[in-house]
């Protein structure tokens, strides 16, 4: 297959990529519609407008990444049956996406782990569903990738989501060079089977003129 790729699901045919060719295709996806774009703006670290738009975007990269590196397809497959018979009440919210994205922190970025539960519950959860960060801010001009503050005697952080970037981009790039070592049997087998999943449609339907 030439590798014309553009990296847009439903223009390349799917249904023809080995599992090598998935990982190289989702790091050129990555890369297109994440990595480069936020690139363009990195100079403009005094808009913090805009600034919230990154860590956003930055919030659903890892929640995304984390998927594939948990193998989340796998409770998808079990279905909500298998799921409530497997896992206590208590303990099911530490499934789905929030095990992905804790796991992948651990994992990749490590210098915001200490506070990656407050990542996920107010930055990512509160700008999933309300459009604000719950209980924290961004500051492109922050010296350090996070600060303490305090407010109404309530502690919350504030975060450079400049230097949030990248250091996501610094774990993406090792997270698909791990990806590529064929020894990691078990890390490439979530990796593709979430792939599988994920994509499964544009798979199972290319485009026409590709059959």
């Amino acid at each position: 297959m030439t590798k014309n790729w553009t990296y847009m699901a439903d223009h390349d045919d799917l249904s023809v990529l080995d599992d090598n060719e998935k990982i190289e295709w989702m790091e050129g996806r990555v890369k297109k519609i994440l990595l480069d774009p936020v690139r363009k703006f990195i100079n403009d670290k005094t808009n913090n407008d805009l600034a919230l738009g990154v860590v956003t975007w930055i919030c659903c990269a890892i929640d995304a990444l984390g998927g594939f590196l948990d193998g989340d397809f796998e409770r998808k497959r079990d279905g909500l049956v298998g799921r409530v018979l497997r896992f206590p009440f208590h303990k099911r919210t530490e499934g789905g996406s929030r095990q992905g994205f804790r796991k992948f922190v651990e994992s990749y970025l490590e210098d915001i782990e200490p506070i990656k539960t407050k990542i996920y519950d107010e930055f990512r959860s509160g700008l999933s569903h309300g459009m604000v960060i719950k209980r924290g801010s961004v500051d492109g001009k922050l010296n350090n990738l996070y600060e303490e503050r305090e407010r109404g005697q309530k502690i919350y952080y504030e975060v450079n989501p400049w230097l949030l970037f990248e250091k996501l981009e610094t774990a993406s790039e090792n997270y698909f060079k791990d990806l590529k070592k064929k020894g990691n049997i078990d890390l490439r087998k979530k990796f593709l089977g979430q792939f599988d999943q994920s994509y499964k449609f544009w798979i199972n339907n290319p485009p026409k003129s590709k059959k």
